[in-house]
């Protein structure tokens, strides 16, 4: 188990990114998950009046959400490289004539 309470093999692979099965969107609802169970911890650590559990606890919580802000700005990332290649193939087909051939067949 790492710093975070994260163990990283549970984690998706991040090799698979941009699969359908794994990558950002697991990985930030598993980080989500965690969270949410960590949050608790720290609930019941304050309400035991153990401080230093509950600091720990919160250097543990706001890893985990330095770790959400991060990959959600690599997706989005990703996402606007996705639509700039949407977009200049969009420009060659047009240029190339491709889009009149798609529209004279509709």
């Amino acid at each position: 188990m790492n710093i975070n309470g994260i163990n990283p093999s549970a984690l998706p692979n991040p090799a698979n990114a941009n699969s359908p099965a794994g990558g950002a969107d697991s990985q930030i609802r598993a980080l989500e998950q965690k969270l949410l169970q960590l949050t608790n911890e720290k609930e019941k650590a304050v309400e035991a009046k153990d401080e230093e559990k509950a600091k720990k606890i919160e250097k543990q919580i706001q890893g985990i959400k330095k770790q959400i802000a991060e990959l959600k700005r690599q997706e989005n990332k990703e996402d606007e490289k996705e639509k700039d290649r949407s977009s200049v193939q969009a420009e060659k087909a047009k240029e190339s004539g491709m889009g009149r051939y798609l529209d004279e067949s509709v």
